[in-house]
């Protein structure tokens, strides 16, 4: 049997003993005025879940795109009550489809299998596979609340759409089809939340942990999920430049909150790099210099739940904007070759987000059936329209770009009694260049512990845009999850 093989056969019996041990203990044990060594156990919390979510490709070929198995095992940790509090969150990663497919991640070179399945299939640095996913210490006073550690930081108020929540990089080896939750990398850092009032919050973060979008490179050019425009990267040397950690370097960022009952906003800065890297063609050197570029994001958000809105009663309003300075979103053609190479621009984007919940007609949704409706658009305010010279593509994907890009999205969702055991959920996405993306899903409770859920990702339109150029890749997925 080969390593990988004895290596995932035991992770499933490991997983799976230790899962149901701790659940079993759990139920068996009161932990309250035990202690151990002098630990007192009733200050631990014991949870986690184990999963296996597995994708089938719709198109031609119908091979399985992924088949993830995460082992979860989250800790929460009374040091001193309400004042310290210790959270840890670890997992094992193992993708199971590189036992499925003989080609080992979609590409033919034995050489480029092997690097692919090294990154894709095991726990890997700095991406959502990540051995150590959080780990952080809370400290709270009067008027400070202090986190210190690894951890996601979430700005913004709208839901598909990133533009506040830009702190932590993204894993996007599935794109856009799972909660940001559950695909942000977590960074070691610090966020300080001082508290003048009972209302408002100023909150400071600094990051000396530098990472980048975890994002499919030039290795996993046959992937079903690579960019288009690394597709099209020229055979040459790939030299990716670092950011150094330093003090110099380091991301930071502040932010003011206020709470007026119905009514908060937010004033947000953030210093910060850029999470994918721009694209320098070296011709003289045969290489493509990969480079990290600093950006300034200012912008700000609110919330406003009115009673009637345009004769609309219960009506929750949401925005979000932020104005990008020198960031990387457009690259010029200087006429090498016709090879692209990335250049910096300024952007502004802004999301509305309307949030209503119909009860009638109570048949259909006993619980309410809740709809989100948005409106996203970004302009590239030193836009040039000159085809012959300078082509604007969106972050590192090959997708064409207009001066001003808009996107309608839509989000349906509600649930079933006794006990909202089942949840279905409806997300449309729609953006002005044609390109479209449905993704329905069926989420069923089982007791306190399973959730299956059967979801879609459909994506279509031309193939030099954003959605467009994965339609390939649309899939149904199921995902079974054990908690505990």
């Amino acid at each position: 049997m080969r390593r990988d093989k004895i290596f995932q056969v035991l992770f499933f019996i490991v997983a799976i003993m230790v899962s149901i041990g701790l659940t079993n203990l759990g139920y068996a044990l009161d932990l309250s005025g035990l202690e151990l060594g002098g630990l007192d156990l009733s200050r631990f919390e014991v949870g986690g879940y184990f999963r296996n979510e597995t994708a089938l490709r719709l198109h031609d070929p119908h091979e399985f795109l992924w088949s993830e198995n995460i082992f979860q095992l989250d800790i929460n940790t009374i040091l001193k009550p309400d004042v310290a509090y210790f959270y840890f969150s670890g997992r094992f990663y193992y993708d199971a489809v590189y036992d499925f497919n003989q080609s080992y991640g979609f590409v033919d070179d034995s050489t480029d299998r092997r690097k692919l399945r090294d990154k894709m299939a095991f726990n890997y640095p700095h991406s959502l596979s990540e051995a150590v996913r959080e780990c952080y210490l809370d400290i709270f006073t009067d008027h400070f609340d202090i986190r210190l550690g690894k951890q996601q930081i979430v700005w913004g108020e709208t839901d598909l759409f990133q533009m506040l929540d830009i702190i932590n990089p993204i894993d996007f080896r599935h794109f856009n089809q799972h909660p940001w939750e559950e695909i942000r990398i977590g960074l070691w850092g610090a966020k300080i939340d001082y508290n003048p009032t009972l209302n408002t919050s100023l909150e400071f973060i600094i990051i000396p942990d530098i990472e980048p979008m975890f994002i499919l490179d030039y290795i996993g050019h046959g992937h079903p999920y690579t960019p288009l425009a690394l597709r099209v990267l020229p055979p040459f040397r790939m030299v990716e430049h670092k950011v150094a950690r330093n003090a110099s370097n380091m991301e930071w960022g502040v932010r003011w909150y206020q709470n007026f009952g119905s009514f908060n906003y937010t004033l947000n800065y953030f210093r910060h790099w850029t999470d994918t890297p721009g694209t320098y063609l070296n011709l003289s050197k045969f290489k493509v210099d990969l480079k990290y570029k600093r950006v300034h994001s200012i912008g700000g958000s609110f919330s406003w739940n009115f009673t009637k809105f345009l004769g609309i009663r219960s009506v929750v309003l949401r925005f979000e904007s932020v104005l990008n300075l020198k960031d990387i979103g457009s690259a010029i053609n200087y006429g090498k070759g016709g090879l692209p190479e990335t250049v910096r621009t300024d952007t502004f984007n802004y999301c509305f987000a309307l949030d209503k919940t119909f009860w009638k007609p109570r048949f259909l949704w006993p619980s309410g059936l809740t709809c989100m409706f948005h409106i996203f658009q970004t302009y590239i305010l030193d836009y040039e329209d000159s085809k012959r010279k300078r082509y604007y593509t969106v972050g590192q994907t090959g997708a064409h770009a207009d001066e001003v890009e808009t996107i309608l999205a839509a989000i349906f969702t509600t649930t079933y009694l006794p006990g909202e055991y089942l949840t279905p959920t409806l997300a449309v996405v729609y953006k002005d260049d044609g390109d479209w993306e449905i993704m329905p899903s069926l989420a069923y409770t089982i007791g306190n512990n399973y959730t299956i859920t059967l979801a879609a990702c459909i994506m279509s339109g031309p193939n030099d845009t954003l959605l467009g150029e994965f339609q390939k890749s649309s899939n149904i997925s199921l995902r079974i999850k054990y908690g505990f």
